[in-house]
């Protein structure tokens, strides 16, 4: 990992879609915000291990932002060593609306 990470927080970004589901119309407006972006790279910081919630969250911001994610678990072992895992999101094996739409329908129908 490199040592000299620098950056700043970047601006919430946003993807919209419109969606009918079962007759009814919906607009949908997905927000993200990685941790930090440094010279036009996004970072997604973790304090702990990486796991399927971390990545598929990444995924989402990858979605959104459409454009890699550098994910960074960071986890202190018993023994004071620390444990860091790195990385890069640049698929997004989820699909987005499909999930969206079973939320919508979990809510509203």
């Amino acid at each position: 990992m490199s040592e000299d990470i620098v950056g700043r927080k970047p601006k919430s970004q946003y993807r919209d879609f419109k969606e009918v589901v079962d007759g009814r119309k919906f607009f949908v407006r997905l927000y993200a915000q990685p941790d930090l972006i440094d010279m036009g790279t996004y970072y997604e910081f973790k304090t702990g291990p990486l796991n399927e919630y971390s990545r598929i969250q990444s995924q989402v911001f990858y979605w959104v932002i459409d454009e890699p994610i550098i994910l960074v678990g960071v986890e202190e072992k018993d023994d004071g060593y620390i444990n860091a895992q790195k990385e890069t999101i640049d698929a997004c094996d989820v699909d987005i609306k499909a999930q969206t739409i079973n939320i919508i329908k979990d809510i509203h129908l």
